[in-house]
């Protein structure tokens, strides 16, 4: 399937993110609604496994040293820095979002400086989130 937009989400993870944005009014909020705003909407089962997604592991790398990082984007109340499992409400989890292998996407940090990273292979975590997964809005 073809898509006007660079920028892909999955029906189950917008309407999940939505409620979220719902009953949060927050600056990250308010920026991952903007970057709803631009992501084209498919259906679940339409939509491309290259493309990150909620629950899915994201190896990216940082375009300046070359180094890579694995991280499974999730909800905010399962992010656990340990585990690599970051908030969708970070700005790299919201950077990342929608993004596909190969896409370049730039990370902000504090005090006006960013990273560029490099979306490298996004997979089915080795983790079970099913839990997180079956969570109903």
């Amino acid at each position: 399937m073809n898509y006007e937009s660079d920028l892909v989400i999955s029906e189950s993870d917008y309407l999940k993110i939505k409620k979220l944005i719902s009953t949060n009014r927050s600056t990250a909020t308010m920026e991952l609604l903007s970057k709803l705003t631009r992501c084209e909407i498919a259906k679940d089962e339409d939509t491309p496994t290259t493309v990150v997604r909620l629950f899915k592991e994201v190896l990216y790398q940082e375009i300046a040293t070359g180094n890579t990082r694995k991280v499974c984007i999730v909800m905010p109340w399962e992010s656990d820095v340990i585990k690599m499992r970051v908030s969708i409400l970070s700005p790299v989890g919201i950077a990342l979002l929608g993004t596909s292998i190969g896409d370049t996407v730039c990370w902000p940090l504090l005090h006006g400086k960013s990273l560029l990273l490099k979306v490298v292979s996004v997979d089915l975590p080795q983790q079970n989130y099913s839990e997180s997964i079956k969570y109903v809005y």
